[in-house]
């Protein structure tokens, strides 16, 4: 049978839960796939770090609101699994799993989103020089 190997632009990243976990030969908690190359994507991803910026402050004010420990862990539930959803419709049904395990942060999606915006970024550059490179 005869078969194509279609490129789709798709890069795979290993996520470990700590910065030598992977040196000390742990296996990761998960693999990351994206689409550097996929405008779409890439627009959704940025439209949801913006959206991820605003919300954060109120959801931080609403956490500070509340007078019990147990409402404010509720809180944060609410907002981890809100932007835990988000990212799962947009890379894929385990991609919050992989990302952050059973994590519980603001900070995890602000790492995240840091992470991403430098990756598509280098791929716009690279192929920004590409195409330069093909008009000399």
């Amino acid at each position: 049978m005869e078969s194509f190997v279609l490129d789709t632009g798709v890069k795979r990243i290993a996520i470990f839960e700590t910065e030598t976990a992977e040196a000390e030969g742990k296996e990761p908690r998960g693999i990351f796939k994206f689409n550097p190359t996929d405008v779409t994507e890439a627009r959704k991803i940025l439209e949801l770090q913006s959206t991820y910026e605003q919300e954060k402050e109120e959801y931080i004010a609403k956490e500070k609101a509340c007078v019990t420990d147990l409402d404010k862990f509720k809180v944060l539930e609410e907002f981890a699994q809100k932007y835990k959803d988000k990212l799962d419709y947009i890379y894929g049904p385990t991609t919050s799993k992989a990302l952050f395990g059973d994590s519980l942060t603001y900070e995890m999606f602000g790492q995240f989103f840091g992470m991403i915006t430098e990756k598509y970024a280098e791929f716009s550059k690279k192929r920004v020089a590409d195409k330069v490179a093909e008009l000399k």
